[in-house]
């Protein structure tokens, strides 16, 4: 049996972020929050750089399932103020990768 190990390394790494996330002086209650937060690390890398990026295809997954969690935060709240600017930034890198899947999808059928 194959595991594709990004794959498994970033699963990992989300379950660790929650982790850190209901520990310490201040936990995140916010299930929406802790979700966004661990799928766009998924995608970004910011706190674990170390890890290996994804393939296009799981990133554009996991973007998906990350902006999804942001529109649970409720329309026009404070935690989605919070986080708009890191939004903005996943939704161009969502355009680009599913722009490059397009083109990927489309040199193979050629083939």
């Amino acid at each position: 049996m194959y595991f594709d190990y990004r794959l498994v390394a970033n699963l990992l790494m989300h379950e660790i972020l929650h982790l850190y996330q209901r520990s310490g002086k201040e936990p995140i209650e916010e299930r929406s929050e802790r979700e966004w937060q661990a799928y766009t690390e998924m995608i970004f890398h910011q706190r674990f750089p170390q890890l290996p990026t994804l393939s296009n295809n799981l990133q554009i997954q996991f973007a998906k399932k990350a902006l999804k969690y942001y529109q649970q935060m409720g329309e026009e709240s404070s935690l989605q103020d919070k986080y708009l600017s890191q939004k903005n930034v996943l939704e161009i890198v969502l355009k680009q990768l599913e722009s490059e899947e397009k083109i990927h999808k489309t040199e193979n059928n050629n083939l």
